[in-house]
């Protein structure tokens, strides 16, 4: 049996659209069992399940299984899950490459990690949010001649992310149809230095300059739309201090960077605590090991 943990992730950040992506720590938990009697997937102590047709985790396993000419049963037990479903934390990465490094471990590990990295990506669409749940950590990703190549940028050790996630969804689709065709190049250039400076700003732990990093001219002033409240919610953010705040993905998440907690949390909680949509507040941390792997009884 093989143990499968794979964190939640945040993509685009501020300036970086599909190209930043950084792991955080809250998590898909499976168990994979190889050579069974029939295949089959169970939930157990989750909220939110997804039917058997959509669900990326099986549908990945089988497709890579059909690719390999594999016709071999398992079962999946979802043992527990963390990442809210369709809220721009990643689930989909995560289920895909929980399925991906199932997969694997049914066909006797037959493929490398880059392999994998690769496999999941394309199965995905885009890196951003696969790489880091993979790697871990913060993560600038592109395709390039068919192939996708990383690097890692630099988390201070006392950056705390503090999450805002909403009952509604924003599907990835409307997100990106709401973007311009075209844009003004000099709010181009605005983002390349903005992304310049944000990495920059993270690898020396320059926290002066995160706040003013994370501005966007290419997605958020049009996704922030999809968001009911939202920029009301980072509005006051900014406002009781926080070093930063933008969408999660392509949202409805919003997430704000702190150092501390002493009121600041407090606070965000009691504000978002007024509106409809029950929004929930976690505060977690840089999950820096990525996806995790444990071989049981064999």
């Amino acid at each position: 049996m093989l143990k499968i943990k794979v964190p939640a992730t945040t993509a685009n950040i501020g300036p970086g659209f599909d190209c930043l992506g950084m792991a955080l720590n809250m998590h898909l938990s499976i168990e994979v069992y190889k050579n069974t009697d029939k295949t089959s997937f169970v939930w157990k102590n989750s909220t939110e399940e997804v039917p058997l047709e959509k669900n990326m985790i099986f549908n990945t396993i089988k497709n890579i299984l059909k690719l390999k000419n594999s016709e071999s049963n398992f079962k999946i037990i979802v043992k527990k899950n963390e990442i809210p479903i369709s809220r721009g934390l990643g689930s989909s990465a995560s289920a895909i490459v929980a399925g991906v490094y199932a997969a694997n471990y049914i066909l006797d590990n037959i493929l490398t990690e880059k392999e994998m990295l690769n496999i999941a990506c394309e199965i995905e669409g885009h890196p951003d949010n696969v790489v880091p749940a993979i790697k871990g950590g913060f993560q600038i990703s592109k395709k390039l001649n068919g192939k996708y190549i990383t690097s890692s940028v630099n988390v201070p050790e006392n950056l705390k992310f503090v999450v805002y996630s909403p009952d509604f969804t924003v599907s990835t689709e409307e997100a990106r149809v709401i973007l311009p065709d075209k844009y003004e190049k000099y709010d181009v250039f605005e983002n390349l230095s903005n992304l310049a400076l944000l990495v920059n700003s993270f690898n020396n732990n320059d926290y002066e300059n995160i706040k003013y990093a994370l501005s966007d001219k290419i997605h958020q002033p049009f996704r922030i739309n999809l968001i009911k409240n939202g920029k009301e919610i980072l509005n006051y953010s900014n406002e009781i201090g926080s070093l930063g705040e933008f969408i999660s993905g392509s949202g409805p998440t919003l997430i704000s960077l702190i150092k501390d907690d002493t009121t600041f949390i407090e606070k965000m909680k009691s504000f978002i605590s007024k509106y409809n949509d029950n929004w929930n507040c976690i505060v977690t941390t840089v999950n820096r090991k990525g996806v995790e792997i444990e071989v049981i009884d064999e």
